[in-house]
């Protein structure tokens, strides 16, 4: 799916209206038992917006575009080959954007204090980045995703009220600011991580 993003070319493998129809299964089901599942239907709705945009037939990877909800133009656009300085991994960029705070967070996975970066989501400029850290890096170490939580509780202004979690396959959960990419915290877990963290009221899975 990289490559597809980098080249433009969207040919679908798993289409938008296919997503569109798996998502809406997840969330009357989460209804059913009375579970609240926010990013579900934050993704339910960019596969919405691309779908209206003429995009139910494309591939998923046809999310990275930011489109203009009136004329479908392209208002920006970045390169990660050039801004990660990297090659997509054999597997491609295997997670979707994060939109929230005014900023598009892209998970990279590259060496060094290119792992994740944040873009502006109006002009496309980046804002901050984020180094990991490994000791040992390789682009399968570095985890498939990040999730939101914003403390409900905190004032306006209170430093990491929005939070962005990552998770890397070296057995590491890491807390990030959404509004500037500073680390708050990291732990160590018993296992190593394939997939990206979850959030659930105030406990991450």
């Amino acid at each position: 799916h990289g490559e597809r993003m980098i080249k433009r070319t969207f040919n679908p493998g798993f289409r938008i209206e296919l997503h569109q129809k798996d998502l809406k299964l997840a969330l009357e089901g989460a209804s059913a038992l009375g579970l609240s599942l926010p990013h579900t239907a934050s993704a339910l709705q960019l596969m919405n917006s691309c779908a209206a945009n003429g995009g139910a037939q494309l591939d998923h990877s046809s999310l990275v575009r930011a489109l203009d909800a009136r004329t479908g133009k392209i208002e920006w656009k970045q390169d990660l080959r050039k801004v990660a300085k990297r090659q997509p991994p054999m597997w491609g960029f295997s997670s979707s954007p994060l939109v929230t705070q005014g900023v598009v967070i892209v998970h990279a996975g590259s060496p060094g204090k290119l792992g994740i970066l944040a873009f502006d989501a109006e002009t496309g400029e980046q804002r901050w980045h984020f180094d990991p850290k490994l000791e040992q890096h390789r682009p399968a170490k570095f985890c498939r995703g990040v999730a939101y939580h914003e403390a409900a509780n905190a004032a306006d202004g209170t430093p990491c009220k929005a939070r962005i979690y990552t998770s890397t396959r070296d057995a590491r959960l890491i807390a990030l600011d959404a509004a500037t990419g500073r680390e708050a915290w990291r732990t160590t877990l018993t296992a190593p991580l394939r997939s990206g963290p979850t959030v659930a009221g105030s406990r991450v899975f």
